[in-house]
Parts: structure tokens; C-alpha cells; sequence
């Protein structure tokens, strides 16, 4: 009667989902709680028939909330299972956490029945999940499901724990066969096969994780690794879309014949494109496959490696044997690397779960990987033979800098021993060295042709083009200060010879301006040449100030006085006056400034000052004339101007109708022969030494130019001063 109580109370409430505003808190809580003591009492006391109940029930409950939301025609995917809040406690949370208590008390329990039906449970909601199309529950129940198995797997070997395993596996298959027919079913749309890629690939990370746990608990369970793989390698073993018809020969030569319909030709090219989408499909499944049999194999060598346990052994035996070929399996490797990097550290995770919580760790995954490859390929390279041909895979060649050294690693390591032949062991690292380094220089030259054969992205260069001129317009100072004192021109004829002031023009990474593979930097690149270019006016303005009189003051003022002398004369010429300063801590305390904000004060910029860059330059005042440091300031000296009176400044608009020109230019085979043909050392090292080699240096770049054009003309010498900076006040 009690167990019936239960069931009638929560029957209503897996009906009652639907969408609102807030959950009934309290009222589900006080439900949840009570099913959960009563599951909890059920399992001790051994009742299988009631406790199947309410495994029920929880069935039912955990599919009302997307099985709503397909109604509203809304998959139940990560957003909408995380809940409006990203820390908030959803429904799936309470659930899961006392559920994962009942089914471990559930598979402990003397009831085999009970144990069976606890397994079952995350995978017949795994199975409800299908329809609504609910990805995130699925992967919460597999997960749940193989948190309880790692249970079982801890636990003492016996009759009821391998039954316990035959029929959650055989269960675990049954679902993955079913949501395999949404990827091999020819009727399938593109939707539906993309969710059964994503069920299907959990369900391999279920395989996986279960034999982790063997591997981590009891590694000589070699039965039980064989029939895992077994399991694992019976997905998609009989469907072969790479040999469906029509193959794309027959439709080419159809159409080359002329006597095919147009619209059945279209018809038969679009049934090619299915058909190698579908083939890619079943690559990608297949070599993820892979990859989670060689994250077993690299798991149980880590533990191997850490412990010196031969028991390890037997676990990489049981997966050795899948990586034959040494070529598909360096595909493997590198598209694990790849996984690993991309999918927020799938395999790091293995290691994170075990390190200690609050300290900083440093995660070598990809090396790892490396490691157990190369122990694979020690076994599998003959002493004798010529080194094998691996393909320039970008993941993999990329860590292969200092394969000799790796490889010395795995050989001078005695843990590893047992995993490493005995036969002319140096031999065969010599021959992997080989292969190696000739997979590292193939990636490089494919790398290299690549980049000499993109075209420019111009977005990406029109991209550069504004990052140098707004971080130029940010950090400008001399620019806004004589605009505002009236002293700064846009002509619109030609500019004068002698007007240009910029960059030596330089041949950088064309890479940087290419979509594949583009190399990063070009944004911090195009702001340090903006900022600098801003800054140099600095140089210009005050090197045309040192040309007038020295302000010498009477022996014996400190320099703070002498600061103060100069501005009074400067005051003579004009209103509106400016001190420059190097950048240099001691210089600026020996000034006696009224500090800026910045600086501890509360003196506030002149308001034509553009940015919060140039607020940073801001030292404070003198006399209430702003004063100002700049790293383009000589160390011995000091300016102050009269920027109302002392020089006129003359600004062209070179490019677009913009101060700042800015081109990107890259070079043909002829215009970069013709470079290295003018500059013979261009590109020269002892690999490059031809023209044509040189010259493909040249390709691999793009000349850059940045420039503005200005003429800084002096009005009135006599209106501005500049000042020596003691000695002792000259260091940083």
C-alpha cells in the first residue's frame, strides 16, 4: 500500500510539465525526496517487483520535460537542460544525484533483479530520449549509467556482477543500434543523422570509459576488455555508404555521353554528394572508434609508466592488437590530438579528475599520445627496413620538433620495457627518428606551398589596415594638442617631397593575411606599429623644440625651479603651453608635479587628450601647464612648447581619405625572383642558396609599408624651451 501511495502521487506530476516561468520548488523537492527514501527502502528490503515501479516512475519523470518541449518543437539540447541561469540547480540535477545513490545501493544489493532493473533504468530513459530528440538527457543517463558500472566494476568479482554486466552491455548495444539506424537509414534526413552521430559517438564514450575503469581497477580482467571491444566494434560493421551507387565515374560519363536527361543527371550528382557524405560520416564514427581504443591504449602505458605494474600489460595487450597499420593509426593519433585540443580536453579530463583540487597542473596530453605511438611504432618497424612513410598531418608534425628526444625518453624509461621489443631496439628508434623528421619536413613543405598559393584575405588585411590606425588615432598626443590650439592643417594638394614618416617598409608573415593556416599575431602586430607610429610624433615635434634656445636657469635651482623658469618665458610667446618629459620614475618625482589622477592626485587631462592611452602618459601639472612622458623622449632632455605659437602642423591624407596609409603587397614568382635577384642575400641560409629557393622565401611573405605624411613648420622659434636632465636622473 505504501509503495502504491508513492506511485499515485508522482504519476500526476510527471504528467503536469509544461513550460512556465519557475519551477514548483518546494512541492517537487518534497516529491523527489519521498521517492527517493522509499526506492532507497525497497532496495534494502528486497523487494524487486515495487522497486520496478518506481523505476518507472522516474522513467517517466525524467522524459515529460523534453517530450514538453518537443511539442513546442524545441530539441532538448545543453541550453535548454542547463536551465535560464548557468549556475542554477535543474530538475536533471536533483534527480541524478539521488538516483546515482539509489542505483549504487541498487547494484550492491544481494537482488539481482534489483541490480538489473537499476542498470536499466538510465538506459530506458537513454531509449525515450530518441524521439524527442533529446541529446543532453541521453548523455546525462550514459553518463549516470557508467558512474554505476564503475561501481560494479570496484567491486568484488562473482556470478551476479558478470550477469550484472552481460545484460547492462547487451542493453547498452540495444540502444546504440537503435539510434545507429538514424545514421545508416538511407531515408534518414540530414537532422536526424546528425543525432544519431551525436547518441552514437556517446555511446562509444560509454565503451570507453567503462573499460578506463577496468584498466584503473582490475587491469588482468582480460574477458572483460574482450567482450567490451566486441561490443564497441559490432556499430556500423555491415553498412558501406563508400560502395553505394552511383559511384561519381558513372554520372561523369553519363553526362560526357550527352544522351542523359538534365534533370536525372542532377538527380544522380546529388545522389553522389549524399552518398560521400554519408561515407565521411562513417569515417569520422570509425576513427573516433579509434580514438577511444588508442586513449585505452595510452591510459593503460601512462599507468604502466607511473606504476611499474606489470598487470598494465594485459590492458595495453587488449588493444594493442587494433593498430596494425602504422599509417591509419597515425591518422588516429592525430585526430585524437586534434579532439583533445578542441573539445575542451576530453582526455585531460581523465588525468584532471585525478590531481588535487586547488593547485595549478600542467597537462601534456598530446605528448602522451606521441609517447604511446611511438612505442607502437617500435614494435612495428622492422630493424632492417626502410622507415615507414607517414602523411604530413598538421596535429601530429606539429609536436614532433624533438622526436629524437622523445624517442630516447620512451627508451631510457624501464617501466616501459616490457611494452618495447628486445631485437635491435636502437635500430628501430633510428628508423622512427626517420619517419619522423621526413613527416615533419613533408608538413612544412606542404605548409609552405600552401601559404605561396593563398591569395591575400582581404578582409584580413582590411582588418590590419583599421587595427593600425585606431590604435595610431588612440595613442596620439602632439595631433589633438595642436589641433585644438589651432595650429594643425589637412591640406588637400599633393604633399612635398620629404613629408613621409613611418616604418621602413619590411617583408613580414604572409601568413598572418591567409585563411588556412593562419598564423596569429597580426592584431597585436598592427597595434604596436599604430602605437609606435603615434608615439614618433612625439620625437618630431620635440626635435624641432631642441632647435631653439636652451633654458640654462641659475646655478644651484633644483630642476623642479628650472622647469618653472622655462614655462614663464615660454608664457611670453603663447597661451596654450605643453612639457614633454622621458619616461623615467626618479625624473618625475624630482619635477615637483601636481599629480594626476593616474598618479595619485586629482588633476584631471586637458580635454582635447583622445583616449585612455594617452590619460596614461599624463603626468600632472606644472604651473598648470600639462606635463607629459613619452618613450620617444631623448633620456637628457626636456621640452616645453607654446603649441598655440611655436609650429604649424601639416597633415595629408595619403590612403582613403585617412592620414595613415597602409598596403600589403604580395609577390608572383617573377616579382619575387627579381627581389632576391637585386638583394643576393635575401632569404640566404645553407638550405636556401638557389634563386628559386630564395625566392620561395619571398613568397612566403608580403611586403609591408605603413606611412603617414607631415610637415612640422616653425612658426616662432623663440616660443619654446628645452631643458638638460641632470645625470643622476637619467636612469629608469
Amino acid at each position: 500500500m505504501r509503495v502504491a501511495r508513492v506511485i499515485e502521487r508522482l504519476l500526476p506530476l510527471a504528467r503536469a510539465f509544461t513550460i512556465v516561468d519557475r519551477d514548483p520548488e518546494a512541492a517537487l523537492n518534497a516529491a523527489l525526496s519521498q521517492i527517493h527514501d522509499e526506492a532507497v527502502r525497497l532496495i534494502r528490503d528486497g523487494s524487486p517487483g515495487a522497486y520496478a515501479r518506481i523505476a518507472d516512475v522516474y522513467e517517466r519523470l525524467l522524459l515529460a520535460q523534453p517530450e514538453t518541449w518537443a511539442r513546442y518543437g524545441q530539441r532538448f539540447g545543453p541550453d535548454v537542460a542547463g536551465g535560464l541561469h548557468p549556475f542554477q540547480f535543474t530538475l536533471f540535477d536533483r534527480v541524478e544525484r539521488r538516483l546515482y545513490e539509489e542505483l549504487e545501493l541498487a547494484v550492491l544489493s544481494p537482488s539481482r533483479e534489483i541490480g538489473r532493473d537499476a542498470l536499466n533504468l538510465p538506459l530506458a530513459v537513454a531509449f525515450g530520449t530518441i524521439e524527442p530528440r533529446a541529446i543532453e538527457l541521453a548523455r546525462r543517463m550514459l553518463r549516470l549509467f557508467v558512474a554505476v558500472e564503475q561501481v560494479l566494476i570496484r567491486s568484488p568479482a562473482g556470478d551476479k556482477r558478470s550477469a550484472l554486466f552481460g545484460n547492462s552491455w547487451l542493453r547498452l548495444s540495444e540502444y546504440g543500434r537503435s539510434v545507429e539506424r538514424l545514421v545508416t537509414d538511407n531515408e534518414s534526413s540530414a537532422d536526424d543523422r546528425d543525432y544519431g552521430v551525436q547518441a552514437l559517438r556517446q555511446v562509444f564514450d560509454a565503451y570507453t570509459l567503462m573499460a578506463k575503469a577496468f584498466v584503473d581497477h582490475n587491469p588482468r580482467e582480460t574477458g572483460a576488455f574482450a567482450e567490451l571491444n566486441r561490443y564497441l566494434g559490432e556499430f556500423l560493421q555491415h553498412w558501406d555508404p563508400e560502395h553505394d551507387r552511383p559511384y561519381e565515374w558513372e554520372v561523369e560519363l553519363l553526362a560526357e555521353r550527352g544522351n542523359t536527361d538534365a534533370r536525372e543527371l542532377a538527380r544522380l550528382r546529388a545522389r553522389v554528394e549524399e552518398n560521400a557524405a554519408r561515407a565521411q560520416v562513417k569515417q569520422d564514427l570509425d576513427t573516433w572508434r579509434a580514438a577511444q581504443r588508442f586513449a585505452l591504449l595510452w591510459w593503460s602505458l601512462r599507468r604502466l609508466r607511473e606504476s611499474g605494474d606489470s598487470t598494465f600489460v594485459d590492458a595495453w595487450n587488449a588493444y594493442v592488437g587494433y593498430f596494425g597499420d602504422l599509417g591509419e593509426t597515425a591518422r588516429v593519433v592525430d585526430r585524437a590530438i586534434e579532439a583533445d585540443f578542441r573539445d575542451r580536453g576530453q582526455w585531460s579530463d581523465w588525468i584532471l579528475s585525478e590531481l588535487p583540487m586547488g593547485q595549478v597542473h600542467g597537462l601534456a596530453v598530446d605528448w602522451e599520445f606521441l609517447q604511446t605511438f611511438i612505442v607502437l611504432a617500435l614494435n612495428r618497424v622492422p630493424p632492417d627496413g626502410p622507415a615507414p612513410q607517414f602523411e604530413p598531418l598538421e596535429w601530429l608534425a606539429n609536436r614532433s620538433h624533438d622526436i629524437r628526444q622523445i624517442v630516447d625518453g620512451v627508451l631510457a624509461n624501464e617501466n616501459l620495457r616490457p611494452l618495447l621489443p628486445e631485437e635491435r631496439l636502437e635500430d628501430r628508434a633510428d628508423r622512427v627518428v626517420e619517419a619522423f623528421e621526413a613527416m615533419f619536413r613533408a608538413r612544412e613543405q606542404q605548409e609552405e606551398q600552401r601559404v605561396i598559393d593563398s591569395a591575400l584575405d582581404l578582409e584580413a588585411v582590411e582588418g590590419f589596415r583599421q587595427g593600425v590606425r585606431s590604435a595610431w588615432a588612440a595613442r596620439r598626443l602632439v595631433g589633438p594638442a595642436l589641433l585644438d590650439a589651432g595650429m594643425y592643417e589637412v591640406p588637400q594638394d599633393e604633399p612635398p617631397d620629404g613629408t613621409r614618416w613611418g616604418i621602413q617598409p619590411e617583408l613580414i608573415l604572409k601568413s598572418l593575411f591567409i585563411p588556412e593556416p593562419r598564423v596569429l599575431g597580426g592584431d597585436w602586430r598592427a597595434t604596436d606599429i599604430g602605437r609606435h607610429l603615434a608615439e614618433s610624433e612625439v620625437r618630431r615635434l620635440a626635435e624641432r623644440a631642441f632647435e631653439s634656445p636652451e633654458y640654462s636657469g641659475e646655478e644651484g635651482t633644483s630642476l623642479a625651479e628650472q622647469l618653472r623658469a622655462a614655462i614663464v618665458e615660454v608664457r611670453a610667446y603663447g597661451e596654450k603651453l605643453l612639457v614633454l618629459v622621458p619616461s623615467r620614475w626618479r625624473l618625475t618625482q624630482a619635477l615637483e608635479l601636481v599629480l594626476a589622477e593616474r598618479r595619485g592626485g586629482d588633476t584631471q587631462p586637458p580635454r582635447w587628450v583622445p583616449d585612455e592611452e594617452v590619460r596614461e602618459s599624463f603626468l600632472g601639472t606644472a604651473d598648470d601647464v600639462p606635463v607629459f612622458d613619452s618613450r620617444e623622449m631623448p633620456s637628457d632632455k626636456i621640452a616645453v612648447v607654446a603649441i598655440d605659437r611655436f609650429a604649424r602642423w601639416r597633415q595629408w591624407k595619403p590612403q582613403d581619405d585617412h592620414e595613415i596609409h597602409v598596403s600589403i603587397t604580395d609577390y608572383d614568382d617573377e616579382a619575387a625572383r627579381a627581389l632576391v635577384e637585386e638583394k643576393e642575400e635575401l632569404f640566404r641560409t645553407e638550405e636556401r642558396t638557389t634563386s628559386e629557393a630564395r625566392a620561395r622565401g619571398v613568397r612566403k611573405a608580403v611586403l609591408l609599408d605603413v606611412y603617414e605624411k607631415f610637415e612640422v613648420e616653425v612658426v616662432d622659434p623663440e616660443a619654446a624651451r628645452w631643458l638638460t636632465v641632470p645625470e643622476e636622473l637619467r636612469g629608469h
